[in-house]
């Protein structure tokens, strides 16, 4: 009578691993590779995603770490962007960033729902889900997670 619940917690890590795949390393990523060699390491990386997407009867969730957004040449990060394959993005029922501000002893976590295809309301509302105030947690956590909405 549980809920189950999948949580792959790494996907970032995961797309690192699959240049291994290709025979480099993680600081190889501006170099020119073979078109065949960018298909083993996409093929590594969605094998293991499409099993978890495809065939998992259940909540998924998948965390990952953003990263810095380039311009052409411009050495400057022009923002911030998921560090996952776009393809697995178009897999997901939601996306909600997560992120943490701190100010002296305390700490304040906000997740806002960027995309929604089940709640499309939703979209762009922020919610405060835990504080961390000089060792004192509050934890209010997303209601619509809690009621299977999300």
């Amino acid at each position: 009578g549980k809920t189950v619940k999948f949580i792959f917690d790494g996907c970032d890590r995961w797309l690192r691993l699959c240049w291994y795949a290709m025979g480099i390393d993680k600081r190889a990523t501006e170099v020119k590779q073979m078109p065949m060699k960018w298909g083993k390491r996409n093929t590594e990386y969605e094998n293991l995603i499409e099993k978890i997407t495809d065939g998992l009867e259940c909540d998924r969730f998948f965390i990952t770490h953003m990263k810095d957004e380039y311009a052409h040449n411009n050495p400057n990060p022009i923002g911030r962007k998921v560090n996952i394959k776009e393809s697995t993005m178009d897999k997901m029922t939601q996306v909600i960033e997560v992120e943490r501000v701190a100010s002296g002893k305390k700490s304040v976590h906000t997740a806002t729902i960027i995309a929604s295809k089940t709640q499309t309301k939703l979209v762009g509302k922020t919610y405060d889900f835990l504080t961390i105030d000089n060792g004192d947690v509050n934890w209010t956590s997303i209601e619509e997670l809690q009621t299977g909405e999300l």
